[in-house]
């Protein structure tokens, strides 16, 4: 189940200190130049010290009043991209957040299409990037059919490099059913699940790529079709 704020974890950062040798006063190497070694010890000397990481921001708005919406059984969640930064306590961030945050910043129509089963039985949201010269097109999905949902990139050929899968439950809730990538094969562990989702979290709240770019494209389907998300509800 998504959880709301990330815990605010600390990490401990030792700080180097550079220690000079004992000098002796009948040393014959002494370069006579009357410098005094003695306080730099004290000089670059530091207290260790601790750096809480920021935790993880959601916006605190209600996506669809008067709705009573929810993704994996919760509230939904948005990230506060803002407030998303390298020193972000990331641990807590789940594929459901990163849905819902993509798929809201693109529109909120589209988020509401996904979580709106009854009116949707089939949901794909495509974003596709090629670069010329590249020779590679990476198509990022995000799709929902019926209860099952499935996420993570291909390339030109077909190739996922990364994908995650979940059904949902009559509750709600999603249940991981599958995750790999290219680099570390695929399982059926619900905790290794996990951790490829929240690699592909990481991924798109970093790079945002619900953003528009001149070799972009993005299409939102719904029934086999392309639709404007402004067009729905």
């Amino acid at each position: 189940m998504s959880k709301f704020f990330g815990s605010q974890n600390t990490s401990a950062h030792n700080t180097t200190t550079r220690n000079q040798p004992d000098k002796n006063e009948d040393d014959d190497d002494d370069d006579g130049d009357g410098t005094d070694y003695g306080d730099e010890d004290d000089e670059d000397e530091e207290d260790d010290y601790y750096e809480p990481r920021r935790p993880l921001a959601f916006l605190r708005i209600e996506p669809f009043p008067r709705l009573n919406l929810s993704i994996d059984g919760s509230p939904i969640a948005i990230v506060d991209t803002s407030q998303f930064v390298e020193e972000t306590e990331k641990k807590d961030l789940t594929a459901v957040h990163a849905i819902a945050t993509i798929l809201w910043n693109w529109h909120p129509n589209a988020l509401r299409a996904f979580l709106d089963l009854q009116k949707y039985s089939a949901f794909e949201f495509a974003i596709c990037d090629d670069y010329p010269g590249s020779k590679r097109i990476t198509t990022h999905m995000i799709t929902r059919h019926d209860r099952a949902i499935l996420v993570g990139y291909y390339n030109q050929d077909m190739d996922w490099g990364h994908q995650v899968s979940y059904g949902i439950l009559e509750d709600g809730r999603w249940k991981p059913l599958w995750g790999s990538s290219d680099g570390l094969g695929g399982n059926s562990r619900p905790e290794f699940i996990e951790m490829m989702g929240g690699m592909w979290a990481r991924d798109q709240m970093y790079l945002k790529r619900w953003r528009p770019q001149e070799y972009r494209t993005i299409e939102l389907t719904l029934g086999g079709g392309n639709v404007d998300p402004a067009s729905l509800y």
